[in-house]
């Protein structure tokens, strides 16, 4: 593996089209090949530009990488310590970050002390594990070194094994290991073309998931029995490094679904939804509002919206659970969720007749420009930043639900939903006549309630109408109220129907 790249006329060509960024005229690779080959080729292309280690280098690599047959006792323990300590003091200089991480033989041999976490690789010493743990942990940090230089992150995302290393410390390492490989996860998804590998690798959502879910009364954990109210069990296991782990888990996955391809990936992993769902309903951990961001992000993919209604029943009491939130953000991504996935026309009923949806946005739309999520909603300051944030969201938020409502009156099955909830059509007029009363030019938000109040009257009218149509299609000499005479052909005059264009949050097309 650590052979160096003979040169050729087109070596050196090669091995500038691998390291920088592809020219936009041409494609590295075709649409039908799958990841696991881009990995390979990617890579491939990428070791060209590796060099050889020097003999200090070598002889202390040859410390820390463990061959499958070598025993794990107490003296090669600590030597690995040892070792990994000199190269995370090596690559804590940020001008040895590259050729450090460019250097045949490191990554594996990091690779080898984060798979050493399983209880088959395990020394069975107390002072041999005492130093393995150690030695992971400075290895790890190693690797943080290492991914904070972007230009590193394709690859150690890429080096074979690398990425399944990483998710191996995650899942067996409670303690400081899992934090920094999540920090290192982080720094990895803040590079575009490192997100599909992260996604895709083996087991790696699994993982992320077992991080952030929401742990069980009777899991047996440290500090279940003594959680104290349902709002601070989340938040009230004292492994600090368990609440680091998932501060990074969930800014990685915010990472990870900006992009389509990965939104559509994660949406069908079934393990991190219903984490997400889970974490969504702790309103009083902040966890919260960090869920319902990631939720948000998933409908932003037009192709999820069906998906996750349908095939996660219980999204949709959570995100009308999450519009009553006391924070603001978490309203502002429960509403933009419910937006979005209106846009869909086969997830319109199963949103309007979801227990409190529709009286949730009615009861938001009528509170008016101003209208907060709580009275906990809008922090401790008070000051003019903190004012300005808090408005913008507020009107984010309020755009929303008018966008909701637009798409949602475009369904006839909808129309007792709109009627039954009190107040909600008129709360609907009297923001569309906002303009009309100040004054001032229309607002995209009243523009909306005017759209939706159109829609249900043309939806009423359609129902009134329908009789008055088949008689006078059906012959016998019928015709419509008010002596009016057929189309021609024999045809009943068409009302206008109404088209409107859903409103989206964000969304991709």
């Amino acid at each position: 593996d650590g052979t160096k790249a003979k040169g050729g006329p087109g070596s050196a060509a090669r091995s500038s089209s691998a390291g920088g960024p592809a020219s936009p005229s041409r494609k590295l690779f075709r649409d039908d090949i799958d990841y696991d080959v881009k990995q390979s080729l990617m890579f491939q292309r990428l070791r060209q530009r590796m060099l050889p280690p020097s003999s200090q280098l070598s002889d202390l690599l040859s410390q820390i990488h463990r061959r499958p047959s070598q025993v794990l006792d107490r003296a090669f323990a600590v030597r690995r310590k040892n070792a990994c300590g000199a190269l995370k003091i090596l690559s804590g200089r940020v001008e040895n970050r590259i050729k450090i991480c460019w250097t045949s033989g490191v990554l594996p041999a990091l690779a080898s002390v984060l798979c050493d976490v399983t209880e088959g690789g395990r020394a069975a010493d107390g002072h041999a594990l005492a130093a393995d743990d150690e030695a992971r942990v400075r290895a790890v940090s190693t690797l943080l070194n290492l991914s904070a230089d972007r230009r590193n992150r394709m690859l150690i995302a890429n080096h074979p094994g690398m990425l399944e290393s990483v998710s191996q410390c995650v899942k067996h390492d409670g303690g400081e290991g899992r934090q920094g490989c999540c920090t290192a996860l982080l720094y990895l998804s803040k590079t575009s073309e490192a997100r599909g590998f992260i996604v895709r690798s083996g087991g790696m959502m699994d993982v992320l998931a077992e991080v952030i879910r929401v742990p069980g009364r009777d899991d047996g954990g440290e500090g279940a029995a003594e959680a104290g109210p349902d709002v601070d069990f989340y938040d009230s296991d004292p492994n600090r490094f368990l609440h680091g782990a998932r501060l990074s888990v969930f800014a990685c996955l915010l990472c990870l679904v900006k992009s389509q391809e990965n939104a559509y990936t994660v949406a069908r992993e079934q393990v991190i939804v219903d984490a997400l769902v889970g974490v969504s309903r702790r309103h009083g951990s902040p966890s919260h509002a960090r869920a319902m961001a990631v939720l948000a992000h998933l409908t932003r993919q037009s192709k999820n919206c069906h998906h996750l209604v349908f095939k996660h029943p219980s999204l949709l009491p959570t995100l009308q659970y999450a519009t009553g939130s006391s924070d603001r953000e978490a309203v502002r991504y429960a509403f933009c969720a419910l937006q979005n996935l209106s846009v869909d026309k086969s997830c319109r009923a199963p949103i309007a007749h979801t227990a409190g949806v529709i009286w949730s946005l009615a009861d938001r739309l009528g509170r008016g420009p101003a209208g907060g999520a709580g009275d906990g909603g809008g922090g401790d300051g008070g000051g003019d930043g903190e004012d300005a944030d808090a408005a913008r969201c507020d009107a984010e938020t309020r755009l929303a639900v008018a966008g909701t409502l637009q798409n949602l009156s475009d369904e006839p099955a909808n129309l007792i939903q709109f009627t039954i909830v009190r107040d909600c059509i008129g709360t609907i007029a009297r923001v569309a006549n906002e303009d009309v009363e100040s004054g001032e030019v229309t607002d995209l938000t009243q523009f909306m309630a005017k759209n939706a109040l159109a829609s249900l009257s043309h939806w009423f009218r359609k129902i009134a109408t329908s009789g008055s149509e088949r008689i006078a299609v059906g012959g016998a000499g019928g015709f419509p109220p008010g002596g009016a005479s057929p189309g021609a052909g024999g045809r009943a005059p068409k009302l206008f129907e109404a088209r409107l264009v859903p409103t989206t949050y964000e969304q991709w097309t």
